[in-house]
């Protein structure tokens, strides 16, 4: 059996597996509801469109196809990932309690759902390099994709007792998305947050103590409207503090998601949206204050 090292004596051995199971069924019930919302309103959409269609047929097909191929190209796409400054861990400080955890982590986690013809969302997840990302494209069919990824790290409390946690983390990502419409309606969204989840010793889950989507972008459009963006940053700040019980354990994570949906290709009007994230964590750090 493998030595324990100095971090799992402190607060002790990670679960083989993580807890998130949960998270993937309330992400589901938002893309469903998410889902339901949008066909009412692209049914609106659609009728008070109509006439504008109509009147349109006289423009050259090859305006629109172009717009098509603009979407295409972008849906081909891929980031690179963004590159990262080595960084040296420190495990244990004087005073308060803390550590600085680098890759591996102990945990990645993905989800991703789709909805009508979408050509789905991919979603990748690597613990050992602490990279992620996250695309997602309505495709010609029309639909909508959506998608989340994290990484994570195992804390228990080493003192019994109530005790104040601090976490953060400064990932580092680039991104690009796209709304683009003829006579029609899209959307694209792209977040990047923390998650904080609380369990009982036996693995049951007792709550998220915290729980951040921070939007990087959150664009809808219409009509003509067709804006895209693409942006990057060396250093995004996240820092969340909680109260923690020695008689829980907690599951640490750096997570990212977005969203896209659009109405595909109908030769005179149609509409596309794309999303793409790339992510990397290049540390995760907490600090422990005391316990009664």
């Amino acid at each position: 059996m493998p030595e324990e090292s100095a971090y799992e004596r402190l607060i002790g051995k990670a679960p083989e597996r993580s807890h998130m199971g949960h998270v993937e069924e309330e992400f589901q019930r938002q893309f469903t509801g998410q889902e339901t919302r949008r066909a009412r309103r692209e049914g609106v959409a659609g009728r008070l469109c109509q006439s504008f269609v109509e009147s349109a047929r006289d423009v050259s097909e090859a305006d629109f196809r172009a717009l098509k191929e603009l979407a295409s190209s972008n849906a081909n796409t891929r980031l690179d990932s963004p590159a990262v400054a080595p960084f040296k861990p420190k495990m244990l400080y004087t005073g308060s309690i803390a550590a600085t955890r680098t890759p591996p982590y102990d945990w990645p986690w993905t989800w991703s759902a789709t909805n009508g013809d979408a050509n789905g969302s991919s979603v990748r997840s690597n613990n050992n390099t602490g990279k992620m990302s996250a695309f997602e494209n309505n495709g010609d069919g029309g639909g909508a994709a959506s998608g989340a990824v994290a990484v994570g790290i195992y804390f228990r409390p080493p003192f019994q007792g109530l005790g104040f946690l601090n976490v953060s983390a400064s990932p580092v990502f680039n991104y690009l998305w796209w709304t683009y419409n003829a006579f029609d309606s899209s959307h694209s969204d792209g977040w990047l947050g923390m998650y904080v989840g609380a369990y009982a010793l036996d693995g049951t889950f007792i709550g998220a103590r915290v729980n951040t989507q921070n939007f990087l972008w959150n664009e809808s459009h219409s009509f003509l409207d067709s804006p895209d963006g693409q942006g990057s940053t060396s250093g995004y700040g996240l820092n969340n503090s909680l109260f923690v019980n020695s008689d829980e354990f907690y599951e640490i994570w750096v997570w990212c998601g977005g969203s896209a949906s659009g109405d595909g290709d109908h030769t005179f009007y149609g509409s596309y949206g794309g999303s793409s994230l790339n992510v990397a964590v290049p540390w995760i750090h907490w600090e422990y204050f005391g316990g009664d």
